[in-house]
């Protein structure tokens, strides 16, 4: 009756584990003193009464824990631990108003459901967390492949994030790879269906034989739709072939966003068709071009222009070396563009006029002075191109107008106590964009 089944919940312990005053004999000697109408020990409660607990049944010939109804978690069966996917089930099970049958069965002859529970069933977003915890995920074809590869090239599986299965991202920098180890990568790729991510960045060991055959594989289409970023840089070994697949790729379209070739050397022959590729990229937006082998000669001009007639917004043309001639090109390239933000230009100023010191204008002052008619450019890099106070004075007669700029990166420049001082004017003026630089 409900009388005596609130009078037994009285001698209940209140919390799910009991208190340290209350022994499991006490709890038994609750559950004997029920009246005539209140279950027995071992059977659940039912919900729809006034009390909001039950007992469980007792495991392995042993008393079990006295659980509230809403929060309680079986840990045995049978004797044993439970698996996670049980525990989860067994967890259902014990929620007031909820019943594990499969959607549809509850209307079939023959079958029972607790009264007041509601449906519950594996599509439940909670539930299939909670079973798919004990879960590994499946071994895909391109899993596979490697494997097989790894196997017969004698080479041991490496933990890379699209192996583990983890999100589909070659992410081997500094991994010290061979060409073996990148065939078996190459072929694990021509399995796939989604690549968003090759970062193969300060792998010295890698050679052309790889390379080609890894960009190879980024060509087909399932892969290069996806593709966002290629990130090749310090692969010092690569050469002329991988040079002319990477031009192969860019012509082929697709939505990469970022492409690091920094510390390769490019050969002379391949630098205006990747120019002209990464320009003409319709989704391009950064480009690492540093210590790639640009010199001050016609071809650099020719380079440039086309490097960033596209969709560049970020470009590192850091450590080549760029003359006067090429700075002055290069800064109306750039004063004519609206989409490039960011500029990184560190150690590019080259010498090739033998004058005294006293009429020595260092190149980059040539590429300042057009920066006054730029209204894009948020970030700048000149470091280390030998920059005195007078191009610090050319700088901040350029930048007095520009509202944009708001970061300049100065560092290893002999910019001595007058530069200093057009740059601390040029940064305390409030019509112009400059909110910080850097220095030594």
């Amino acid at each position: 009756s409900p009388t005596g089944a609130l009078a037994s919940a009285s001698r209940a312990p209140a919390s799910p584990f009991g208190s340290h005053s209350t022994s499991p004999g006490a709890r038994h000697r609750g559950a004997s003193d029920r009246s005539a109408g209140a279950p027995a020990c071992g059977m659940k409660w039912d919900f729809d009464q006034a009390t909001p607990w039950k007992l469980l049944k007792a495991k392995g010939g042993k008393p079990a824990k006295g659980l509230s109804g809403s929060t309680s978690l079986p840990s045995l069966r049978n004797g044993r631990p439970a698996g996670l996917a049980q525990a989860a089930a067994d967890t259902a099970m014990a929620l007031p108003g909820v019943s594990t049958s499969r959607p549809g069965t509850s209307n079939r002859p023959g079958t029972s459901q607790r009264p007041g529970s509601s449906q519950f069933s594996m599509a439940d977003p909670m539930m299939r967390r909670m079973s798919s915890l004990s879960s590994l995920p499946p071994i895909t074809a391109g899993k596979q492949r490697y494997l097989q590869e790894c196997d017969s090239r004698k080479n041991p599986p490496r933990p890379l994030p699209v192996v583990l299965g983890h999100m589909p991202t070659i992410s081997a920098a500094n991994a010290d790879l061979v060409d073996n180890e990148l065939l078996s990568i190459a072929a694990m790729v021509q399995e796939m269906q989604r690549l968003d991510c090759v970062d193969l960045s300060n792998n010295a060991l890698v050679t052309d034989r790889s390379l080609v055959q890894l960009i190879k594989s980024l060509l087909r289409d399932p892969v290069k739709v996806t593709l966002q970023r290629l990130i090749l840089s310090h692969c010092v070994k690569a050469g002329p072939h991988m040079m002319d697949a990477t031009v192969k790729l860019l012509r082929s379209g697709g939505v990469l966003r970022q492409l690091d070739l920094s510390r390769i050397m490019i050969p002379a022959q391949f630098q205006l068709p990747l120019c002209q590729a990464i320009g003409k990229h319709p989704t391009l937006e950064t480009v690492s071009l540093a210590e790639t082998g640009f010199t001050h000669h016609g071809l650099t001009k020719q380079c440039l222009g086309a490097l960033i007639s596209g969709n560049v917004k970020s470009l590192d043309m850091s450590w080549n070396t760029f003359s006067g001639e090429v700075f002055d090109e290069f800064g109306r390239t750039v004063a004519k563009n609206s989409r490039l933000r960011a500029l990184r230009v560190a150690n590019c100023a080259s010498v090739v006029d033998v004058v005294s010191a006293t009429d020595f204008v260092p190149p980059l002052s040539r590429f300042l002075e057009h920066l006054s008619h730029d209204k894009a450019l948020t970030l700048l890099d000149i470091s280390m191109n030998r920059c005195d106070f007078r191009t610090a004075l050319i700088l901040e007669d350029s930048l007095d107008t520009h509202s944009k700029l708001k970061e300049l990166v100065l560092t290893n420049n002999p910019l001595g106590t007058l530069g200093m001082r057009s740059i601390l004017r040029l940064l305390s003026r409030d019509h112009t964009g400059l909110v910080s630089f850097e220095t030594e």
